[in-house]
């Protein structure tokens, strides 16, 4: 969040976990997608690694509601607040990504 507000880049909150066959498959096909890839070039990546569910990851779970993985949720670079119209939550496809990430960028 620090790099995010120097650079003044919204920030993806991407949950994730290694048994979470739709987060492999998000992967793949959505962040490893070439055109996602370069709108995502100003925008600061945080993975929250949900593999090992333990306190901690339950209180960041439930700071920024999330009931599990996938979800990704676009932050304002400045407050850190969530960006309305911004979550995904479960399944996703790359067109439906990238409009996402248009409105994070406020574009």
């Amino acid at each position: 969040m620090a790099t995010a507000r120097v650079t003044g880049k919204p920030v993806l909150l991407d949950f994730s976990a290694n048994w979470c066959v739709e987060c492999k498959i998000i992967d793949r096909n959505v962040l490893g997608n070439k055109t996602v890839r370069e709108r995502m070039r100003d925008i600061v990546l945080i993975r929250a690694d949900m593999t090992d569910y333990n306190d901690d990851s339950r209180a960041l779970m439930r700071r920024f509601n999330v009931v599990g993985p996938p979800t990704m949720i676009f932050l304002d670079a400045q407050a850190g607040r969530e960006i309305p119209e911004t979550r995904t939550v479960g399944p996703v496809d790359a067109e439906t990504f990238i409009s996402k990430i248009a409105s994070a960028r406020g574009s």
